[in-house]
């Protein structure tokens, strides 16, 4: 017969997997920002960023920034809306933040591969890489005035248009870009199945680009930590 020190800590245990097993989901706000394309859009500007993520008042953040980013507070400059909404908030709020991309090595490995192979193919077929740069100005120039909304940039016309643009560059660049792509979109939804792992229960904030967010949430879908909230939805009704 197990000792009575033995039986209660047995106990404490089995109630502690029992509780995790039946901890409640992470609420998370999957947002895809604009980067300097913020300022060509009133409806999702840098400031209607800030109050959307006051107005969610989530416990955590998970940023699109890597690790030494986050602890500089320094992003490339096309990254606007953390000089002006994100890490301002950050030095006057109590989040737990996380950072999303990948940490050296796994970084430069991922940038300087990719960025070799566009250069090579820019060099190997100029014609094409010119339609392709005409095109992505086509259907930003298409986008941009349709999104006189935050919600309709959140919303499946946007994704769809965008993962189009997406496939017809992976098709003519190759594997390296569609693996970069996989591998990096991958590690983001990583990062917020293990924040929401650590903080059940909890609204959760992921900011990703825009281009990015229609391969984290499929991603997150099916993660049982996560529980996906209707940016669309939850946007036109809070008057985004």
């Amino acid at each position: 017969m197990l000792r009575k020190p033995v039986r209660i800590l047995l106990a404490a245990m089995l109630a502690f997997f029992v509780s995790a097993a039946h901890a409640a989901p992470a609420e998370v706000y999957l947002i895809g920002t604009l980067y300097q394309r913020h300022d060509q859009v009133p409806a999702f500007s840098a400031d209607v960023l800030r109050r959307v993520i006051l107005a969610i008042k989530p416990d955590v953040l998970v940023l699109d920034v890597t690790p030494d980013e986050l602890a500089k507070k320094v992003v490339h400059p096309s990254k606007i809306e953390y000089t002006r909404t994100v890490f301002p908030l950050l030095a006057g709020q109590p989040f737990v933040v996380y950072p999303a991309e990948p940490a050296e090595p796994m970084f430069t490995e991922i940038v300087s591969g990719l960025t070799a192979r566009l250069r090579q193919w820019e060099q190997q077929d100029p014609a094409a890489a010119a339609t392709y740069k005409r095109t992505e100005r086509a259907l930003f120039g298409v986008l941009i005035p349709y999104w006189n909304t935050a919600s309709r940039v959140q919303n499946d016309v946007t994704a769809e248009a965008l993962a189009s643009l997406a496939g017809t560059q992976e098709m003519l660049v190759g594997d390296v870009l569609k693996t970069a792509n996989a591998r990096w979109d991958k590690h983001t939804a990583d990062a917020v199945v293990a924040a929401a792992a650590k903080h059940p229960g909890t609204r959760i904030l992921v900011l990703t680009g825009i281009r990015n967010r229609p391969h984290v949430k499929a991603h997150l879908a099916g993660a049982p930590q996560v529980r996906l909230v209707d940016m669309p939805a939850w946007l036109s009704k809070a008057g985004y």
